[in-house]
């Protein structure tokens, strides 16, 4: 059985695993996930827009579909019967009239008769029409609705702020994987606190002031605070068993949250990113200040 739409280091693998063994009724640790490359890979395009569960989880249900019909006609067949007499619970093919079969039992009457056990699954996104010029339309087939609240510490007289609590709640459709679902949670709430509070990328003419990522701060596991994280379970219709996304969506409130709670703490609006000491504590950024001097002045920054 193959999939399209190959993802790695965001859990898609044990998803696509858990929905085949779903449609399969046999129990995930006898899916095997291949290793494509682009050489092999039906293309299928990016991951971009959190696209991995719902297309490629998709092609995985298709494919796993399929495999199952092969595998009922297997056992119709073992058993002399019309397929829509065989009943499966779990791994088990039960005929009208014979004692039940085992998932290898089919699988080796099939080998013995020569039948190959082999299905291939496509799914594709619905139409959607979108016009650049009129701004009217629909951009994307599946939207993602959630809501962060942040609390966050503000040292008033260094301008420190510290994230001390997080609430998130998503739509996220059905969850198949549990565990993934709050790992990408708490991965994007993360990415969101340094987009927030410590990620800085500064241009001089183009071309990007940092040259090493010892002056570039990311968020540290001292940096993120405990969080509850909630979803909200309304099945999404085009996805499979019901299931949505989580990827981006979770990063995309983040920083918003805690400039507000930044706001509220402190009555000041901070309206660059990041937050940084400066930014908070004075309103305005040191370096930045600098920047214009210089410029006011016909000299380079240094």
């Amino acid at each position: 059985m193959t999939s399209g739409l190959t993802d790695y280091g965001t859990g898609s693998r044990t998803v696509y695993t858990l929905i085949a063994a779903e449609v399969l009724g046999v129990k995930p640790e006898r899916i095997r996930m291949h290793r494509p490359d682009t050489d092999t890979a039906v293309a299928s395009g990016p991951t971009v827009a959190s696209r991995a569960t719902v297309l490629g989880g998709n092609a995985a249900r298709v494919a796993a579909e399929r495999l199952n019909s092969l595998l009922i006609a297997t056992a119709a067949e073992m058993f002399g019967c019309n397929p829509v007499q065989v009943l499966r619970e779990g791994e088990l093919y039960i005929g009208p009239n014979e004692e039940p079969a085992t998932f290898e039992n089919i699988v080796d009457y099939a080998k013995r008769c020569g039948l190959t056990l082999s299905a291939h699954g496509k799914w594709s996104a619905p139409h959607i029409h979108w016009s650049m010029e009129d701004g009217t339309g629909k951009p994307y087939f599946a939207y993602h609705f959630g809501a962060q609240v942040a609390e966050v510490a503000v040292d008033t007289g260094t301008g420190k702020v510290d994230v001390t609590g997080f609430w998130a709640s998503h739509n996220t459709g059905t969850v198949i994987f549990p565990q993934g679902i709050i790992g990408q949670l708490y991965g994007g709430i993360t990415q969101g606190i340094g987009y927030a509070l410590m990620e800085r990328v500064d241009f001089d003419q183009g071309y990007i002031q940092g040259v090493n990522f010892d002056a570039y701060l990311i968020p540290t596991a001292l940096d993120v605070p405990d969080f509850v994280g909630k979803f909200v379970e309304k099945p999404f219709k085009d996805g499979p068993f019901g299931a949505k996304n989580i990827g981006e969506p979770g990063m995309v409130p983040t920083a918003g949250a805690i400039l507000n709670a930044i706001t509220h703490a402190t009555g000041q609006r901070v309206r660059d990113l990041p937050a940084n000491l400066e930014r908070v504590l004075l309103g305005y950024d040191l370096r930045q200040k600098g920047s214009d001097r210089a410029c006011k002045l016909g000299l380079k920054a240094g």
